[in-house]
């Protein structure tokens, strides 16, 4: 969705307050972001306004990209199915290090307890997803049914 000052793309909802308009990228300097135009009507006058929401940089955060690896970018074009794996996949992952460094300075009798909270840190995850995925199927049998 980049593109020059002024440049437009339309889209019916503004995903940030659900009102209607289109998506314009606007440069500032190097940078391109995303705002969301809404025709506002002022009930005392009649006239109409441009009324923006900020959507976020077009293309990814590049500071805050560095530091998560998530794939973080505005909320037009985020996937948040694949950031939400990837930060899955990014907790696992911390566990396990987690796990495999504690264990490494551990003393026999403490090494019980890291796989003991490992275990738990994973179980809160499994539990979390669980309890999404019956939220999603709840969704999917309500559109089936629609």
């Amino acid at each position: 969705m980049a593109g020059n000052m002024g440049s437009s793309k339309h889209v019916e909802f503004c995903p940030r307050c659900g009102r209607s308009g289109y998506a314009r990228v606007e440069r500032r300097g190097s940078r391109e972001y995303i705002y969301f135009v809404h025709y506002v009507k002022n009930p005392k006058t009649g006239r109409y306004r441009t009324v923006r929401c900020y959507i976020g940089p077009a293309g990814e955060y590049a500071y805050v990209e560095k530091l998560h690896v998530l794939g973080l970018t505005n909320i037009v074009e985020q996937d948040y199915v694949v950031t939400a794996y990837l930060a899955c996949k990014k907790y696992i992952e911390s566990v396990a290090r987690y796990v495999v460094d504690r264990l490494a300075t551990a003393r026999d009798k403490e090494k019980r307890s890291v796989v003991v909270e490992a275990v738990e840190k994973l179980d809160k995850l499994i539990n979390m997803l669980n309890s999404v995925l019956k939220e999603a199927e709840e969704t999917k049998k309500r559109i089936a049914e629609a």
